[in-house]
């Protein structure tokens, strides 16, 4: 039991004891209410922009040492936990069962070893733990390019065109999609216009938009069909 205690606080263990004890006053904070689960939130969800098993992947980070471990999929703050406990595990355990049979003049630099060792194996860890993580977070809150279509957005870029453009769509959970969009080129938008999705490219990746029937320029002031002509037959050809 000394030697466990000893192995706590000692190097290189002491450096995730640290983070281990954080770790535990966070959740105990987030139990108690005092702190969201996702209070280290990372990155905007940009929609359409990259290709998967789904027509959107919120938060996916074009580093692939970040993507391996699902951030922006799943709450930094499980990645980090799990992360810190694995590691804190792994530098436990080198120095309850392998630092007695190490040298004294070689104790530094098999603890630096240690430490790096249990960096690796905490980040495959982590990594292959959150994979399950990821499907049920994005099942749950992943919007798809289907459930976009008919939904109005915000643009946010200068000018759009048939294949280039930028728009916001404000999510009712207080998260903002940014979608890649194109309009037909007799359709004319500038920043701060809005427009409803229409459809999406899933070759391109563009959500294709259109503007809103009230932000038609003859919306209120196109004539209204006359109902004399509607109701009245055609002329017959042979009078």
């Amino acid at each position: 039991m000394n030697e466990i205690i000893t192995s706590l606080f000692a190097f290189p263990t002491a450096i995730f004891s640290v983070a281990m004890g954080m770790a535990v006053l966070y959740w105990l904070l987030v139990i108690a209410g005092a702190v969201d689960v996702d209070l280290l939130h990372i990155g905007d969800h940009d929609v359409g922009h990259h290709g998967g098993d789904h027509d959107s992947h919120a938060g996916t980070n074009p580093n692939a040492l970040l993507e391996f471990l699902r951030v922006g999929q799943v709450p930094l703050t499980i990645i980090v936990s799990l992360f810190v406990f694995i590691g804190w595990i792994g530098c436990l355990a080198a120095s309850t069962f392998v630092r007695p049979h190490v040298p004294g003049w070689s104790w530094l630099i098999f603890g630096f070893l240690a430490l790096i060792g249990s960096v690796v194996v905490a980040y495959v860890s982590t990594g292959i733990v959150v994979r399950p993580l990821a499907m049920l977070f994005s099942l749950k809150d992943e919007p798809t390019a289907q459930h976009l279509i008919g939904k109005v957005v915000g643009l946010t870029s200068a000018t759009i065109t048939t294949t280039y453009g930028t728009a916001r769509h404000d999510r009712t959970n207080g998260e903002d999609l940014i979608l890649n969009v194109g309009c037909e080129p007799h359709h004319q938008f500038k920043r701060g216009d809005q427009a409803v999705v229409m459809e999406y490219d899933r070759a391109t990746g563009v959500y294709r938009i259109a503007p809103l029937p009230h932000t038609r320029p003859d919306f209120l002031t196109a004539p209204a069909a006359d109902p004399a002509q509607i109701s009245a037959p055609p002329a017959r050809l042979d009078q």
